[in-house]
């Protein structure tokens, strides 16, 4: 006997939370409605970041921001660097003789 498989859709909007006509607001989204009726509707979850990028890169990663390295738009090795190059008063390997 063939084993049924499930298909398995993830919609990850950028600032709807739950305005959508599934969720009982006016906001016309037949199509998702139709998806929403015919599948799982999440109505208790939670955000692990207030910004998208890390949120978006926690729900398909798995670990939080802190530990994926996504913090907002840039990473650990960028946001790092940049905070080493603050501390120092100028770029990493930058040639700090005056000519």
């Amino acid at each position: 006997m063939a084993t049924v498989r499930s298909n398995i859709l993830v919609i990850i909007p950028h600032d709807t939370g739950r305005f959508l006509g599934c969720y009982g607001h006016g906001v016309k989204t037949p199509a998702l409605d139709a998806l929403a009726e015919g599948g799982i509707r999440f109505d208790n979850y939670f955000c692990p970041a207030p910004q998208f990028s890390p949120s978006r890169a926690s729900i398909l990663t798995g670990p939080y921001p802190h530990r994926n390295g996504m913090m907002g738009l840039l990473t650990w090795a960028l946001a790092s660097m940049l905070a080493r190059r603050r501390s120092l008063g100028r770029w990493p390997n930058q040639d700090t003789r005056r000519f």
